[in-house]
């Protein structure tokens, strides 16, 4: 879920997370219209898979 600080600053928790903060009223959910693009909303890099990356970071 995303959500924004008192400072302004948007970002993603997870549910769970999100909604005990937001009802012990330490962050507030933002909503579709406030959101900024989130990291889904960019293309997944084609080129290698999980696996592959993996390797090259071993090396």
């Amino acid at each position: 879920m995303r959500v924004k600080g008192d400072n302004g600053i948007e970002f993603e928790l997870a549910d769970e997370v999100a909604t005990a903060m937001i009802t012990a009223g330490i962050l507030e959910e933002t909503t579709s219209d406030e959101a900024s693009p989130s990291s889904e909303d960019v293309p997944a890099d084609e080129g290698d898979t999980a696996e592959e990356t993996s390797k090259k970071s071993k090396k």
